[in-house]
């Protein structure tokens, strides 16, 4: 397999050329059948991808291989993998191999919840775990009438989890029918991370290059070196520990490094702090129209402790909000967070 190296966004990615390894193999009629609903909820697009089963997708990173299917377990999985329960994906090298999802945890989306004719997205989960965390296939199909098999275009390591998200192209993404009447229930979504992180999200919201990411809390108040000043308060940075015990009273942090007589103020107190009296919405909104982001909603949902910095580029999309730094302050209520010391 020929391949290329190649980033696109921030997520790491392989830009490859695919290849066909066909094999007398058909899969069972139902894991290539996928139906999902169309916008409004008004009967079904169709995707049949059976003329897919009998193919086998290979390629090569820079230490380890995949090998792929997009209906249907792999027929004659490599070497490594012949002692593992048969799947539509693995992850292999030369000694070990791992499998990435099970035919019997399969979920299906449209893969733009706004285009619901531009093709699939099937989820393989139930994957290998390492560190209770599993590992699930994300095969993103996209509808192109000129490829009459299936080319892959990248493959890309996903946030959250293990996930291991694969884009193709192919006319078979190109859905057959949309009956009308048809009841068509859409995959639900649960109370779990799980659940969100095989979401499909718009392609607008992959095509925006530039967007703004507000880093806001308790950290503003004294707003000295960075939205880490918890972090570096606790973890005795001096700058911070001596500018804390200075200004605001003494934190208790490494007392005898940083001895301090006076009365107590521990990062906490900045909450009574915290009071946003200089906030101007109406200021902010026209800052961000005038400066090119694509503000088509202020997404708030995003709490910056659970992004990783190799994915922030990511979802620096639109207008994003901290709901939660690592600190522990919750800029909006929620009975779903497991730590807030908001008063």
């Amino acid at each position: 397999c020929t391949h290329v190296s190649g980033t696109r966004m921030s997520t790491a990615s392989l830009i490859a050329f695919f290849v066909f390894l066909p094999f007398i193999f058909r899969a069972d009629s139902a894991a290539c059948e996928r139906r999902v609903p169309s916008v409004g909820g008004s009967g079904c697009h169709h995707y049949d991808l059976s003329p897919l089963a009998d193919t086998k997708y290979t390629f090569r990173k820079e230490s380890h291989s995949y090998v792929v299917s997009l209906c249907g377990n792999v027929p004659t999985p490599p070497a490594p993998c012949k002692s593992k329960p048969p799947s539509p994906a693995y992850w292999y090298t030369e000694s070990s191999c791992y499998v990435l999802g099970m035919l019997n945890d399969t979920l299906t989306y449209p893969v733009d919840p706004e285009m619901r004719d531009r093709g699939v997205r099937i989820v393989y989960g139930g994957g290998e775990t390492s560190d209770s965390v599993e590992r699930a296939a994300i095969m993103d199909v996209f509808c192109d009438s000129m490829v009459t098999g299936a080319s892959i275009l990248e493959t890309a390591y996903e946030w959250p989890g293990l996930a291991y998200k694969f884009t193709f192209y192919s006319s078979y993404a190109c859905p057959i029918s949309q009956n009308q009447s048809e009841r068509c229930p859409s995959t639900p979504y649960h109370n779990s991370w799980r659940s969100l992180a095989f979401r499909p999200v718009p392609s607008w919201f992959d095509d925006v290059k530039f967007g703004i990411f507000v880093v806001w809390g308790l950290y503003s108040v004294p707003a000295f070196g960075s939205e880490w000043y918890w972090h570096n308060l606790m973890t005795g940075s001096p700058s911070v520990v001596q500018f804390h015990n200075r200004v605001y009273g003494c934190s208790g942090v490494m007392p005898d490094k940083y001895p301090c007589t006076g009365p107590k103020f521990t990062y906490e107190q900045f909450a009574e702090m915290f009071k946003a009296e200089l906030f101007d919405p109406d200021q902010w909104a026209k800052i961000f129209q005038e400066s090119g982001a694509k503000c088509r909603e202020l997404i708030k949902l995003l709490a910056s402790s659970i992004i990783n910095s190799r994915y922030i580029e990511k979802f620096l999309l639109d207008v994003v909000y901290t709901a939660k730094f690592h600190d522990g302050y919750c800029l909006y209520p929620s009975p779903q967070v497991s730590l807030c010391f908001n008063p």
